[in-house]
């Protein structure tokens, strides 16, 4: 009994689909296992104004493959556009980033594509294809998304302040704000071909927008909308993508070896059996002639430029142009679609092929923050969007509670809620790999656990529970311990495991930071997304034990203070005497003022200095993030002026970002990613079992073994250190991107016990991707004493109540996690061939700049003479990739242990051994991937 045609195709896919392409009867026309010939496209479908709450809309289908895109249009002062340059007139959309493009996959469109995770590099990838094709077609003139006013008579005698620089003059108007347009594209359904899907959905929506009249306001410097009399956008063309896979012939018992077939349109079967791919853009609108505006190939060595610019390649292009342009304007096709079904499709061929990998971008804001990416942010003064009705401004529903305590010695604490700093353990090593990925030394990177990230991953429920168990044990050199689950699974409320996305290191990274120069040199930014922090908020207790306690708002600016209701004028008038004494604190005088205090605690200098007195000295105390109540003057003072200097600086009323989708996590995988495609190894589940000392000098080569019994040999080993002579502690539940501080004495645990050292709470909403819609995360840390444990339930109670309305019960508990986190100096050291990250200190709830500084040094370590100081971290793009076809060799320079993502880039003599059986070769990436760690590199699993 044979098996049906459904059992054959899903038991052996590539026999099924190559005996459809190559029939052994000759009586039958070739096709695809679907039923249509190769050079056959699924007919496409578009239906407009299909949302409402946008200005153009549009759902796309293309067979199975279904695509909503919204297009929403918000508007940015050009005061608000940092670097903002009046003389530009050529590149605005792209270096003010104009045109946001963002695609969600996780919508369960597909097995594969679940809801509620992270993003994937697919749809990673598709932005980033979209808003390079935005950008690089000019299909939307910059003057489409000028809002432009004429100076009165009145304006020109009273000039604005020099700081502001006067925008594009035409016609005796100015540039004085911009639309900004979100591009959202969701996929409902989903079967191959991804790009001309979502492409064909974004040039829909374009061409069903209309944007509300706007005029500026000088008087009071606001753009107001009307939506009488709306303005469609006008598009400069009608560019449509077109996508071939090539099915090739091998693995048979019949002479197919060299035989290929091109597939247009293919769906998900067939390119998961297809390894190369090529996409073509072209725009048939002026007069039916056509024009090429992008040629783009993935994978493979079988089509060249020649073939992609054949006749008969082209002539596919055109009519799938005339397919998708009449399914738009929805006008019916004027020609046949009839196709010839002919065998194999001989095109000219050669062997050398030049691809351009696609940047990558990322996702979208939404209507509670903007994720921040390098730009400006974008703002509406005609339309208040509603947040989220609560006091303080937090959202509300369930709280999930992650409590982590880091226990460690007094002057020192893990960072600001949950898994804290710890994360800079394994951080270090991931961001020297990142400023190593193109020094052109092969890597090894092994991580003894079974995801990626380590110390910096971002767990889901039954991970984290698993996490808990492992380090469970109060082993005091262990850099996490005594970690604890309480749950209330059984209770109901939480969603799947999946949904959570609980970072272990949930840092805040200040604007200034060196940190977010270093990302954008090194092209890394096109793979994260930013939220801005919002507010910072003081607790206070209630001053009679029978109210609930409250939370104050802390003013970091002068404005802020001015707008303040509660702080009397007097105090107010030293508040800013000290923020204009903290901006300029290291040049003189001021110098003169607190450097012979340096040492002293920050506390007294303020009180002595400025007047500060009990009230007003918290509000000061609590900008510095430390969880150490005796901060010096000279750190507190430096904490302070980052803070104060980062506010404003990427846009109004923040000071700091956070990573989107679990926190430094997602710096771990960039590393990663960036190591994969530079042609690392990365290997999980599999650590460092022996190093075997040197028999000769100290230059010579090292010999590890794994755990896997696999012995490599190196030019150099780096490793993180697991161990610290110096303990800490931690506790965290999540709201929303927004900061709480607990002064010293502010929690009354039920012992009657006081706080004696700062506690701070990071309050996540859904809106960072690590809960369900309805439930927040709340993180807390404090410093370690015996006392811990209770200070944080304390906190954590007291806060909730604090955030509930009056005779309403607190939020619920649904699940929270504690823990100790050791910590440590932070610094890089070098012995022999073996360089070593300490653990890093735990003392900030942000991102400790320190830890570049010894990312550095490991950078120059692994050089040594080779590198150039000035290439550091400064990136091209990548433009020519080798073949994967190399020999069946490792070259390995590095090898990184206990530490996961962010290792790509060692460079040191290189050594050639055996191919272990369990690690891969490396070769440079073909394409960028379009999996999760596919391509060249690596990424294997034990």
């Amino acid at each position: 009994m044979g098996l049906s045609r459904a059992s054959f195709a899903k038991l052996s896919p590539y026999p099924y689909l190559l005996a459809n392409l190559e029939p052994s009867d000759d009586t039958v026309v070739p096709a695809r296992s679907n039923g249509r010939a190769p050079d056959e496209a699924r007919p496409p479908a578009a239906n407009l104004s299909s949302l409402t709450y946008t200005q153009g809309s549009a759902v796309v289908r293309m067979g199975d493959t279904t695509a909503i895109c919204g297009v929403r249009g918000e508007i940015i002062l050009t005061r608000d556009i940092p670097n903002y340059n009046s003389a530009n007139v050529e590149t605005e959309l792209s270096d003010y980033n104009l045109i946001v493009p963002n695609v969600d996959l996780m919508t369960g469109c597909a097995p594969q594509f679940l809801p509620g995770g992270p993003p994937c590099v697919l749809q990673q990838t598709l932005s980033s294809r979209i808003y390079s094709l935005l950008n690089s077609s000019s299909l939307i003139e910059p003057d489409q998304l000028r809002i432009r006013h004429e100076p009165s008579e009145a304006d020109e005698d009273q000039p604005m302040d020099h700081d502001v620089e006067v925008a594009v003059e035409t016609n005796d108007q100015r540039v004085a704000a911009y639309w900004v347009l979100f591009i959202d594209v969701v996929f409902i359904s989903f079967d191959g071909n991804a790009f001309d899907t979502a492409w064909a959905a974004v040039l829909a929506a374009l061409g069903d927008t209309k944007l509300p009249r706007a005029t500026y306001d000088a008087d009071k410097e606001q753009v107001f909308c009307t939506r009488k009399d709306p303005r469609p956008l006008t598009m400069t063309g009608m560019p449509v993508a077109c996508t071939v896979a090539v099915f090739t012939g091998r693995e048979t018992d019949r002479p197919t070896i060299g035989k290929h077939w091109l597939l247009i349109d293919p769906d998900m079967m067939e390119e998961s059996l297809c390894d190369e791919s090529a996409t073509i853009v072209v725009d048939c609108t002026d007069g039916g002639e056509m024009r090429i505006l992008s040629l783009s190939k993935h994978g493979g060595i079988v089509l060249s430029p020649k073939a992609l610019q054949s006749e008969v390649f082209l002539g596919w292009a055109k009519r799938r142009w005339k397919e998708v342009v009449a399914a738009i304007t929805a006008q019916p096709a004027r020609y046949s679609t009839a196709v010839d079904t002919g065998g194999q499709i001989d095109l000219p061929l050669e062997n050398e092929f030049h691809s351009s990998a696609p940047e990558t971008l990322f996702p979208m804001p939404t209507h509670h923050f903007y994720p921040w990416r390098l730009g400006p942010k974008p703002s509406c003064p005609s339309s208040n969007v509603a947040s989220p009705s609560h006091s303080h401004g937090f959202p509300r529903g369930n709280a999930l509670g992650r409590h982590y305590q880091r226990h460690r010695p007094p002057a020192i604490a893990s960072g600001i809620v949950s898994l804290g700093n710890s994360h800079l353990v394994e951080t270090h090593p991931r961001l020297t790999s990142r400023a190593l990925s193109r020094s052109g030394k092969a890597i090894l990177h092994v991580d003894a656990n079974g995801y990626y990230g380590a110390a910096d991953a971002a767990l889901s429920l039954d991970e984290a529970d698993e996490w808990a168990e492992k380090h469970q044990s109060q082993d005091a050199d262990a850099a996490f311990s005594a970690a604890r689950v309480v749950s209330s699974r059984d209770e109901g409320g939480l969603s799947p495991a999946r949904a959570y996305s609980l970072a272990l290191a949930p840092q805040l990274i200040h604007a200034r930071s060196p940190l977010l120069a270093q990302l954008v040199s090194s092209r890394a930014y096109r793979q994260l997304e930013f939220l801005a922090v919002g507010s910072l908020y003081l607790f206070r207790p209630s001053s009679d034990g029978s109210s609930s306690p409250t939370l104050r708002r802390v003013p970091s600016t002068r404005e802020d203070l001015f707008a303040d209701t509660v702080i009397p004028p007097r105090s107010k008038r030293r508040l800013i005497k000290f923020l204009k004494f903290v901006v300029k604190y290291d040049a003189e005088p001021q110098t003169d003022l607190w450097k012979p205090k340096a040492e002293g605690p920050l506390t007294e200098f303020l009180e002595s200095e400025f007047g500060l007195d009990s009230e007003l000295v918290p509000f000061v105390v609590i900008l510095t993030l430390s969880l150490d109540a005796n901060i010096s003057v000279e750190a507190g003072l430096a904490a302070i002026h980052r803070h104060l200097t980062s506010m404003g600086t990427l846009g109004s009323g923040f000071a700091a970002v956070y990573p989107k989708w679990g926190g430094m996590s997602e710096l771990a995988q960039v590393g990663c990613r960036a190591g994969a495609v530079g042609g690392a190894v990365y290997v999980l589940g599999t650590g460092v079992s022996k190093l075997h000392p040197q028999t000769s000098s100290e230059e010579a080569d090292i010999e590890v073994t794994l755990s896997g019994g696999v012995t490599v040999k190196a030019g150099a080993l780096i490793e993180g250190c697991c161990r610290s002579s110096e303990p800490t502690a931690g506790f965290s539940i999540h709201i929303r991107a927004d900061l709480v501080g607990f002064p010293p004495g502010s929690i009354v645990a039920s012992d009657g016990t006081i706080s004696a050292t700062p506690t701070f709470a990071m309050m996540h909403s859904s809106d960072t991707g690590e809960c369900p819609v309805g439930q927040c995360v709340i993180y807390l840390s404090t410093t370690s004493n015996p006392a811990s444990q209770l200070v944080l339930e304390t906190a954590l109670e007291s806060l909730l109540r604090s955030l509930s309305a009056d005779e309403k019960p607190p939020p619920q508990r649904l699940y929270q996690l504690s823990y100790e986190q050791a910590a440590g100096p932070g610094s890089f050291s070098v012995r022999g061939r073996v360089g070593t990250f300490a653990l890093p200190p735990v003392d900030l709830l942000t991102f400790h700049d320190d830890v570049l500084r010894s990312v550095r040094d490991a950078w120059q370590y692994v050089i040594a003479a080779d590198g150039d100081e000035e290439e550091y971290m400064v990136f091209e793009d990548r433009q020519h990739v080798a073949d994967e076809d190399d020999p069946p060799t490792v070259w390995v320079n590095a090898i990184w242990f206990s530490l996961p993502a962010l290792l790509p880039i060692l460079s040191l003599p290189q050594k050639k051994i055996t191919k272990p059986n369990r690690v891969p070769a490396i070769s440079p990436p073909s394409s960028i991937p379009q999996a999760p760690m596919s391509g060249a590199g690596k990424c294997i699993s034990p």
